[in-house]
């Protein structure tokens, strides 16, 4: 439990990003990866109010999506400063973007290489392997 007015450093956020979906019968898988209850206009919202100047906020988002996500990152006084696709393998779509912004961070954004998560031969890339850690050795059993 935080106190009243603290601000922090960075706020992590992988917020639901699809378009309003069809609710499952639990309500709980919708809610999970759809828009129902969090917009990124909240989550932005959240942070800035969140954050101490010059805090960070990372975030997940669906491609697709990104210019709701910039319009809500620029209605909070928040600046994108990296952009990173990730995508299944090289040359396929990008299956997600992993966004860095900075509170009252001013102009000024890197777009970042792309994190490849699998080679062709469908093993994990070097860098997908050493973010997931014993879940990438597991997969290969």
């Amino acid at each position: 439990k935080c106190r009243a007015g603290k601000k922090f450093d960075a706020v992590v956020c992988n917020p639901p990003y699809f378009g309003a979906g069809r609710p499952s019968p639990d309500g709980y898988r919708a809610a999970a990866r759809h828009t129902l209850s969090l917009t990124a206009a909240d989550a932005a919202g959240i942070a800035r109010r969140s954050l101490r100047e010059g805090g960070r906020l990372y975030m997940c988002y669906a491609p697709a999506r990104l210019e709701t996500l910039f319009a809500a990152l620029r209605e909070n006084e928040l600046s994108l400063k990296r952009l990173r696709f990730v995508r299944e393998r090289a040359g396929g779509p990008a299956s997600l973007a992993l966004a860095d912004a900075v509170y009252r961070g001013g102009e000024g954004a890197d777009i970042l290489p792309d994190l490849v998560v699998r080679l062709a031969d469908g093993s994990y890339s070097p860098e997908a392997a050493r973010a997931l850690g014993a879940a990438a050795r597991e997969d290969k059993q």
